[in-house]
C-alpha cells in the first residue's frame, strides 16, 4: 500500500508523510487541507501529521494545486457545482474528492480560483474478510437475502467486495450494481479489485437501472451497495421479483438502530433479509460484532 501512496502523492506530501511510521494497510483517507497539516482517518483513530523535525508547517493552496495536478492533468465536472469539482477515480480503486471554487462554461473547469481540500480515500482490499461471513449466509439452497449493516468507515463494502469474489469463485453467478464505483474501483473500465469471473457489474447507474440490466445475464445473486432511496428499495424488489436473493449495505450503527427507521419498515415486516451482519471496530480492525435472523434473533455477538 505504501507503493500506492508514493506514486498517488507529490514528493513534498511524500516527505512530510515520512516522518511518520504509518501502516497504510490500516488508512482509508488522508485529507489535505489548506491553512492545515495534513490530516489522516485509520480504521481506529484519526490524527493530524506533525513530525518533530518540521517546525509549524501548514499546506497552502498551491500544495493542492500540485496535488491535483499531480493526480491529473485535467478533469470535467459532471454537474454545475461550484463547491464541489468532483470526483478522480484512481488507479488501484483509490478516489480523490475535490473541494474549491472554479469558473464553468459548459460543464467544463475554465480557470481553477481556489482550491480548499482533497481528500484522498484509499480502497483497502482485505482477501479472507468474508470467511466468517459467507458461512453464516449459506444455506443447502443457496445465498440468503443478506443485509451488511455498520457506520460509515466499518468495512461495509470491503466485507461485500470480499463476499462478492468468494460466491463468484464459487461458480455461482452474481450481478453486482457499482453506482458510486468504490466496490469494484473501476479505471479506464476495468475493476481494480478482484470480483471473480462470474460477476456482471453494472457501473454508474443507479440500482432501479442497474438490476432491470443484470436480470438479462440471470445472476443467482445480486449485490447493491449502500440502500438508501426509495428507488433502492424498489430495485431490490425487482432484484427478488426476478428470482434473484440479495446482498445489500446500509449505515447505521446497530441493528436496532436499523430496524427503528421507519424507512426500512417493509423490509423488517415482511422479514426480505434473512441474515443480518453487523459490523463494528476492535482495537486493530473491522469486525463483525453481531448477527441477527430474519425474525431479529441474536445468532451471535
Amino acid at each position: 500500500m505504501i507503493e500506492t501512496v508514493n506514486k498517488l502523492l507529490p514528493e513534498k506530501i511524500k516527505y512530510i508523510l515520512s516522518f511518520e511510521n504509518i501502516d497504510y494497510t490500516k488508512v482509508y483517507e488522508i485529507r489535505l487541507r489548506a491553512g492545515r497539516p495534513i490530516f489522516v482517518k485509520y480504521v481506529k483513530g484519526e490524527s493530524f501529521i506533525k513530525p518533530k523535525e518540521i517546525e509549524d508547517y501548514i499546506l497552502t493552496e498551491e500544495d493542492l494545486k500540485a496535488t491535483l495536478f499531480h493526480l491529473v492533468p485535467q478533469f470535467r465536472l459532471p454537474k454545475k457545482e461550484k463547491d464541489r469539482l468532483g470526483v478522480i477515480y484512481l488507479e488501484g480503486g483509490h478516489r480523490a474528492v475535490i473541494n474549491g471554487k472554479a469558473i464553468i462554461s459548459q460543464s467544463e473547469i475554465k480557470s481553477l480560483k481556489s482550491l480548499s481540500c482533497i481528500e484522498l480515500r484509499l480502497s483497502q482490499e482485505k482477501k479472507g474478510f468474508g470467511d466468517y461471513a459467507l458461512r453464516k449466509i449459506s444455506s443447502r439452497q443457496g445465498v440468503l437475502n443478506t443485509l451488511i449493516i455498520g457506520e460509515p468507515s466499518t468495512g461495509k463494502t470491503t466485507l461485500l467486495r470480499d463476499l462478492v469474489r468468494q460466491i463468484s469463485k464459487a461458480g455461482i453467478k452474481i450481478g453486482v450494481v457499482d453506482e458510486n464505483n468504490e466496490l469494484t474501483g473501476s479505471f479506464l473500465g476495468v475493476p481494480q479489485k478482484e470480483i471473480g469471473d462470474n460477476t456482471s457489474v453494472i457501473r454508474g447507474t443507479l440500482p432501479i437501472l442497474g438490476v432491470p440490466i443484470l436480470l438479462k445475464e440471470k445472476p443467482q445473486v445480486i449485490a447493491i451497495d449502500e440502500i438508501k432511496t426509495q428507488n433502492d428499495l424498489k430495485a431490490i424488489k425487482k432484484a427478488l421479483d426476478g428470482g434473484c436473493n440479495i446482498i445489500c449495505t446500509v449505515s447505521h450503527s446497530t441493528y436496532q438502530d436499523y430496524i427503528s427507521d421507519s424507512f426500512f419498515s417493509d423490509l423488517i415486516n415482511n422479514k426480505i433479509f434473512q441474515k443480518h451482519l453487523c459490523l463494528g471496530k476492535d482495537d486493530e480492525d473491522f469486525i463483525i460484532q453481531e448477527v441477527y435472523d430474519e425474525k431479529g434473533f441474536l445468532e451471535y455477538k
